[in-house]
């Protein structure tokens, strides 16, 4: 009877601990519905459930937006197809500084030419989208030819030696095959540009037929910078294999899956320890009696 006991305490000490790692998030330990609330700013589209993935996103839109392109506008399909891939997109107007904006509780920043239209990034804000990659945050530069407002976003891509919009690339209907071998082109044979703009040569892993950077990786692929921001809005998204190649960035380059089941913190697997040990006792003190 004895040893039965100790059997049903062992058993509960696991289960308790299991259900603790089940409920904490390993980005801050939060719900992924609070900290869409902590930013501020509306999510461009439904939170999904996605469990221990958890990649959060944020689009910055607070430099001004150009026509309709929006995140719930003209990059609507982009921000449902990471949806229904399991990763969330929000989006601020507010900027990266405001106090409602904790950058820190995302795991991906996106920011565009053609979402920031009006005004070039600041000192600070460069500084704290540093700051924010340095720290692990992935960044999601999306650039444009040299008939856009590049120098707005140049100050956050020069920050990782890449400058955007250094020429235009032609055809204006580019069709790249030139891929390096990397994570976002797993199964990726074409991508498609459309009046997209030349980047310098920094980490570059996609040229235009004439050998032209379209496409840089660089931070340890931390940060990618494309140099056509329509690369994914509704228009394009699905032509070539673009819509495989966003994909990829986030289920193998900004998101990949854990080898194994982790443990969110250094608590859950030292309970466990513990109540190994103690049941282990527990038993053979009952053997002794």
């Amino acid at each position: 009877m004895k040893h039965v006991k100790a059997v049903i305490v062992l058993t509960l000490m696991l289960l308790v601990c299991g259900i603790a790692s089940a409920e904490i998030d390993r980005s801050n330990g939060l719900p992924v519905e609070e900290k869409m609330m902590m930013t501020g700013s509306s999510p461009a589209a439904s939170v999904c459930e996605i469990g221990s993935q958890n990649c959060l996103a944020l689009w910055d839109i607070s430099h001004g937006v150009y026509l309709n392109y929006y995140p719930t506008g003209d990059f609507s399909q982009f921000v449902a197809l990471l949806a229904g891939e399991g990763y969330p997109v929000a989006v601020t107007d507010k900027g990266i500084l405001d106090p409602s904006v904790d950058l820190s509780s995302f795991d991906i920043l996106i920011i565009s030419t053609l979402t920031t239209d009006d005004s070039p990034y600041s000192a600070a804000e460069v500084a704290a989208i540093k700051s924010f990659v340095d720290n692990g945050g992935k960044l999601l530069i999306l650039a444009e030819n040299t008939d856009c407002p590049n120098g707005n976003i140049n100050p956050v891509s020069q920050a990782f030696g890449v400058t955007t919009g250094v020429s235009y690339l032609s055809p204006l209907d580019l069709y790249i095959t030139n891929l390096a071998s990397h994570p976002s082109f797993s199964g990726v044979s074409t991508v498609y540009l459309r009046a997209g703009g030349e980047l310098s040569p920094t980490g570059t892993i996609a040229w235009t037929p004439d050998k032209y950077p379209a496409i840089d990786a660089v931070e340890e692929s931390r940060v990618i910078v494309i140099g056509d921001s329509n690369i994914f809005d509704n228009r394009h998204i699905s032509t070539a294999d673009n819509t495989l190649f966003a994909k990829n960035l986030w289920s193998k380059v900004f998101c990949p899956p854990v080898g194994s089941p982790e443990f969110p913190t250094a608590f859950v697997p030292v309970t466990f320890i513990i109540g190994f040990v103690s049941a282990v006792l527990l038993i053979r003190r009952a053997g002794k009696l």
